[in-house]
């Protein structure tokens, strides 16, 4: 399963919540955005319970305010 993350945070620096998406093993690209959020963080899970943990995990820090997952249906590339 795949999917990505967007993510909005409360940090005084975007950098500041790299090292809690860095400890995430499926993570495999996270990357700085402008518009109304922050990241775009990619996930590669084995399962959607999974991808549904690792949201809740990112949910749960104080230094996130805001999260969107877009499930990834089908890879055409």
């Amino acid at each position: 399963m795949c999917a990505y993350f967007f993510i909005s945070h409360r940090c005084t620096s975007c950098d500041d919540i790299i090292p809690y998406i860095r400890d995430i093993p499926e993570v495999s690209r996270c990357q700085a955005i402008a518009g109304d959020m922050d990241w775009l963080v990619y996930v590669q899970a084995n399962s959607v319970s999974r991808v549904y943990q690792i949201r809740e995990q990112l949910d749960l820090l104080k230094e996130v305010s805001r999260v969107e997952t877009l499930m990834v249906l089908y890879e055409a590339i």
